[in-house]
C-alpha cells in the first residue's frame, strides 16, 4: 500500500462540516503493518466522514451507499453502553464482522464517533480459519442452517 494508491472522499457537500481527517499516524501504521491488505478506512463523527479506499476497492459504490454504512456505524456507537452493561466483561473497544470479501473492524469512540477499517480476509488467517471451522461444525452437528461457506476457507487455500 503506497500513499498514491489511497483515494480520498468525504460526505461533505460544501454545506456539511469538513470531516476530521484520518490521523496520518494511523494510515502510516496500517501501511507498514498490513500493506495491501487494507481495503478502506473511514473516520467519522456526528455529521461527516473522511473515507479512504485502496485502488479498486469500492469501484461503483455510490455516495449514498457509503452514507448508509456510516449511518449504520453511528447507530452501533449508540448501543455501546448497553452492550457493556449486558455482557459485563468490561469496555467494548471494537467490533469485528467477517464477510466473504472483507473483515470489518469498527473502533467505537463514543458519541457517534468512530473509525472503521476494512481488511482482506487473508489478513487474519487464524480468525478466518476459526470462523470457518465453527461454521463447519455448526453445519454438520447442529440444527442451524449454515449453507454458505466463505470463499476464503482453508479448503480453497490447500
Amino acid at each position: 500500500m503506497t500513499e498514491e494508491n489511497w483515494g480520498l472522499s468525504g460526505e461533505s457537500d460544501g454545506e456539511d462540516p469538513i470531516p476530521e481527517p484520518i490521523p496520518e499516524e494511523l494510515l502510516g501504521y496500517l501501511r507498514d503493518a498490513l500493506g495491501g491488505n487494507v481495503r478502506a478506512v473511514a473516520h467519522y463523527d456526528h455529521d461527516s466522514a473522511d473515507i479512504r479506499t485502496a485502488d479498486g476497492v469500492g469501484d461503483g459504490v455510490t455516495d449514498e451507499h457509503v452514507e448508509e454504512i456510516i449511518d449504520d456505524l453511528r447507530l452501533q456507537d449508540v448501543s455501546q453502553t448497553r452492550q457493556e452493561s449486558l455482557f459485563q466483561v468490561g469496555s467494548l473497544y471494537c467490533t469485528i464482522r467477517a464477510f466473504d470479501d472483507a473483515l470489518v473492524v469498527h473502533f467505537i469512540q463514543g458519541d457517534a464517533r468512530g473509525t472503521m477499517i476494512s481488511l482482506e480476509p487473508s489478513t487474519a488467517p487464524g480468525l478466518t480459519d476459526f470462523i470457518y471451522d465453527v461454521l463447519g461444525i455448526l453445519h454438520e452437528h447442529s440444527e442451524q442452517e449454515i449453507n454458505r461457506a466463505p470463499h476464503w476457507t482453508r479448503a480453497e487455500q490447500d
